[in-house]
């Protein structure tokens, strides 16, 4: 019974401490991205190299003036942060429309030809992300919000 019990209480401890490194690598990488951002404001996704492990960030930047919540504004930051990260590993497909209008207006004093173009770009993309965790959130500058999700990638 005793061995049962200490047993018990090893694995507790030990699940605890893995827990806690856990809990301050995530904090570790949250604070270096903040620091990273400051320093050079970015958006997008970037990869984040360790001594040990690898990471793919995602990070979005919302006006906080178009939303009327900030749990709105949380989620609206999720999908757009997968959605980057979707695109970077999946890809997307691109195609572009081009359309030119051209008129002519005469009249006897002059001729005036009048050219207008209109460029069309759609981009779709799917796939899906896995494991796709949040790292960290914070206010910036010009009543912005920046978002972070993060994945540890296997070397």
């Amino acid at each position: 019974m005793r061995y049962l019990v200490f047993s018990i209480l090893f694995i507790f401890k030990f699940n605890s401490q893995i827990s806690s490194q856990t809990i301050r690598s995530n904090q570790s990488i949250a604070n270096y991205v903040k620091r990273m951002y400051e320093e050079s404001k970015f958006e997008g996704v970037k990869l984040l190299n360790d001594a040990t492990k690898n990471y793919l960030i995602s990070v979005v930047i919302l006006d906080k003036g178009k939303y009327s919540s900030e749990s709105i504004m949380s989620r609206v930051a999720n999908v757009k942060a997968r959605s980057q990260a979707s695109n970077f590993i999946n890809g997307s497909n691109i195609t572009t429309d081009l359309l030119i209008v051209t008129s002519e207006t005469k009249s006897k004093e002059k001729n005036d030809i009048i050219t207008k173009s209109n460029e069309i770009i759609h981009e779709s993309s799917s796939g899906f992300i896995n494991g796709m965790e949040f790292l960290i959130s914070f206010d910036a500058e010009n009543n912005q919000f920046v978002y972070v999700l993060f994945k540890e990638i296997k070397k």
